[in-house]
């Protein structure tokens, strides 16, 4: 072949390539343009949580009331949350294991001593069994109700295992006239971080040296550590998968990849890097090996000259394989975000500045910067399907001047004008941001029944039979969709309140013959005792129904106002999941 013809076929391939990988960048999604689901479930544990960034670390640096299970400023959970329009229920628990994650999801299955032993001592006893169990109906009702969830467990797996193991060893020895051993918080408490890690290596080495007879055991102990993190991690997580799809066989799972936090760690000043290889296409194969049993082998291993190598390699052979798995077993609903290039906080063993750190003041943090919570989003994202824009060609939005087709509101919105259930302000105006009033919400429930013909008053003082929403208001009274104020007023241009709106909704809901028992936990909400006495089951219909989430702060904000994009996509959300 001529130099010049192998030239064009060079350039025709390159060309071809470059075809093919716009091709796949051109579907994925983007914060701009993803599809908005209704509830969103974040399973997982602390990289989840937010732990580290700086609304988590005002409450300090462990697991408490302030944190736990609330949504975190700039975690991953809350930008996806936020560029797919979806109500957040954070589930993402510091120190949770994929045993204690699969005990909330799994009636068959019981945890070790050990592991619940370790659970509690790595968060100062706030995890027990009394914990676990309170908390599987929140697990599973909230997986039941899930559109979309996204799973991140077992970096905990190899740390507990191996600390047990080491808190084994160390209470075999004895160090002459200094203090017994304690639990990990008194430790803390009175030798401070360096204080407790120098303390329990030189009990480790205590036992060691004063037990040869029993070094075969700690070597058997060893090889059963590391055999248990192999296949156990992935026989857990594949019981959660399972569960996850039994409780809600329509819901989408997108699994979340791992950052090695020991990749800049260089054995050799200078040099660096991560190289994968892959091993053969078609993802991770799940086969049958002798002793070992079924087990998920890579389809592609990470090489490296730092001390990363070791960390990856098992995370590849376990971790990752285990998590990519699944898309071939739930295609199109399962699916896999690789987030290896994440950035984390700590990326040495030796940064002193506080700031840096929430594990201890040693400064190293395996938990993602802001900027990494934002790339691990955008990966989530990348993974779901567009926004459906099929409507957009007759786009009822465009008409007007006030609003953004590429901001969040824009499907909801689109749906309800669609629909007819709401209007414009006026021909050019919608006013996205203005608050909604009582008879307002009337008027779209009104619209939604189709404007039947309307012969009787409810007799409130404040509406004039001559009022644009005087039939819509009536029309509501009669039916019991709507009631008054109490003092014979409807107070028809008063803004509606959050637990006015989610009563309004599920009487209407009840009108119409719908099953309205099925509630939401409410308690997990900062400000949940200030709803009020009368709107608590509306509220708590409304949570677990996906129709109301929650603000910033974690709060349901009862008394607080509804804007008109607020609204539409509660009605949007409304409509298809409780009306049909």
């Amino acid at each position: 072949m001529k130099v010049t013809s192998k030239r064009w076929v060079a350039a025709f391939l390159a060309v071809m390539m470059l075809v093919s990988l716009l091709s796949i960048n051109a579907f994925a999604a983007t914060p701009e343009n993803v599809k908005q689901y209704g509830n969103y479930v974040s399973l997982g544990d602390s990289v989840g949580s937010g732990f580290g960034m700086p609304e988590y670390n005002r409450y300090g640096k462990m697991v408490c009331d302030e944190v736990l299970m609330k949504r975190i400023s700039g975690a991953y959970p809350d930008l996806v949350a936020t560029w797919t329009g979806a109500n957040l229920t954070q589930l993402c628990m510091p120190g949770y294991t994929s045993a204690a994650l699969r005990y909330e999801l799994d009636d068959s299955f019981e945890m070790n001593e050990w592991e619940l032993y370790e659970l509690s001592n790595f968060t100062f006893g706030y995890y027990d069994q009394e914990y676990l169990d309170e908390n599987k109906s929140t697990f599973r009702e909230a997986v039941t109700n899930a559109d979309l969830i996204t799973l991140d467990i077992g970096l905990n797996d190899t740390w507990y295992s191996s600390i047990a193991l080491v808190y084994y060893v160390a209470e075999d020895g004895s160090i002459g006239p200094f203090d017994p051993r304690e639990t990990l918080e008194k430790e803390l408490e009175n030798y401070g971080t360096w204080g407790t890690v120098v303390r329990n290596a030189m009990y480790l080495l205590a036992g060691l040296a004063e037990n040869p007879d029993k070094w075969s055991t700690y070597v058997s102990m060893l090889i059963t550590n590391l055999s248990n993190y192999l296949t156990v991690y992935q026989e857990n997580y594949e019981a959660i998968v399972t569960k996850i799809f039994e409780y809600n066989p329509d819901v989408t799972v997108v699994a979340v990849g791992i950052a090695n936090p020991f990749k800049e760690w260089e054995i050799i000043p200078g040099v660096g890097g991560n190289y994968k290889i892959q091993l053969y296409d078609g993802g991770p194969v799940k086969v049958d090996l002798p002793i070992i049993g079924e087990f998920i082998l890579p389809d592609e291993v990470t090489l490296s000259p730092t001390a990363a190598m070791l960390a990856q390699g098992m995370y590849d052979l376990t971790y990752t394989s285990a998590r990519k798995y699944f898309t071939k077993v739930y295609p199109g609903q399962y699916l896999y975000a690789d987030v290896s290039d994440a950035d984390l906080i700590g990326k040495t063993a030796t940064i002193p500045l506080y700031e840096n750190s929430t594990l201890d003041d040693s400064g190293f943090n395996p938990h993602p910067t802001a900027e990494g919570h934002e790339y691990i989003a955008e990966q989530i994202v990348a993974q779901l399907p567009e926004r459906d824009t099929s409507a957009e060609e007759n786009c009822p939005s465009e008409k007007f001047t006030d609003l953004d087709t590429s901001a969040w509101y824009h499907e909801p919105v689109d749906y309800v004008l669609n629909k007819g259930i709401m209007a414009g302000m006026s021909e050019n105006t919608f006013e996205p941001e203005s608050n909604v009033t009582r008879a307002q919400v009337a008027t779209m429930l009104y619209a939604m029944e189709n404007k039947p013909a309307v012969s009787s008053t409810a007799g409130f003082s404040d509406v004039s039979e001559d009022a644009w929403y005087a039939d819509p208001v009536n029309w509501a009274a009669a039916n019991g969709v709507v009631a008054g104020m109490g003092d014979g007023t409807f107070q028809p241009d008063t803004a509606v309140t959050r637990e006015q709106l989610a009563t309004m909704l599920r009487s209407y809901a009840s009108y119409k013959g719908k099953d309205v028992s099925a509630n939401g936990d409410i308690s997990t909400f900062a400000d949940a005792s200030s709803v009020s006495t009368w709107a608590t089951e509306n509220v708590s219909w409304a949570v677990g129904n996906g129709i109301i989430g929650g603000r910033p702060g974690n709060l349901i904000a009862p008394q607080g106002t509804a804007t008109r994009a607020e609204t539409a996509t509660m009605f949007m959300q409304f409509c298809k999941k409780v009306i049909g």
